[in-house]
């Protein structure tokens, strides 16, 4: 449940923040646990870091065939939560649920005009000629803004060959949802989950 980063403080945790690392650490433990037989994520996460998420959704797919993995989706698992969700062997979602989001975004905030009206003035020494690319204490180049767009669209292809490979889908099919979310139903028509249900639904089925 909640927002997702690579690793997390303690603080994070106590703010609802999950983080990779400690899922993975989770998931090795159920692995490993003789008594486990099956493996649930039950999810509830708007998504998070690019940083970390692939490498957790390709080591829960990696672990497919060694135990069964499901993905609950209750009540939403949207960008970097839906990787995970897809990793899995089997996901399921309940009637309002969401799933999908497969894109990639980042923000740069120009604070310069508000520098301006308080009476601040920074001055940015460095080395090194894209050191300062990006501050929000002058308006964003166009050859800056031209290279994160190309960090966007590579991780935005990223997620989506690992959309399309966990599912089975094809790739221009998952690219061509342009990141859009899906509720429910439409989310198991459009190949993004497989069974309408609860988390308890999906207990009593196990």
């Amino acid at each position: 449940s909640g927002p997702l980063v690579n690793r997390a403080s303690g603080v994070d945790a106590l703010c609802g923040i999950r983080s990779y690392s400690s899922i993975a650490a989770e998931f090795n433990q159920a692995l490993a646990d003789s008594n486990c037989t099956e493996i649930v994520l039950r999810m509830d996460s708007p998504g998070g870091e690019c940083a970390g998420a692939f490498d957790l959704s390709d080591l829960i797919y990696d672990a497919r065939g060694k135990k069964p993995i499901y993905a609950a989706i209750d009540d939403y698992a949207y960008s970097a939560a839906f990787a995970i969700a897809c990793a899995c062997d089997e996901v399921w979602i309940t009637r309002s649920g969401g799933a999908g989001s497969v894109g990639a975004i980042a923000y740069h905030y120009d604070q310069s005009a508000w520098n301006s009206k308080v009476g601040v003035k920074v001055t940015a020494i460095y080395s090194g000629e894209h050191k300062n690319d990006g501050s929000p204490h002058a308006a964003l180049s166009t050859e800056v803004r031209d290279w994160l767009q190309e960090r966007m669209d590579a991780m935005r292809a990223m997620f989506v060959d690992r959309v399309a490979t966990y599912r089975g889908l094809g790739a221009d099919a998952v690219a061509a949802t342009e990141a859009q979310i899906y509720q429910g139903q439409a989310a198991i028509d459009i190949g993004f989950a497989d069974r309408l249900g609860t988390y308890a639904d999906m207990m009593a089925h196990i």
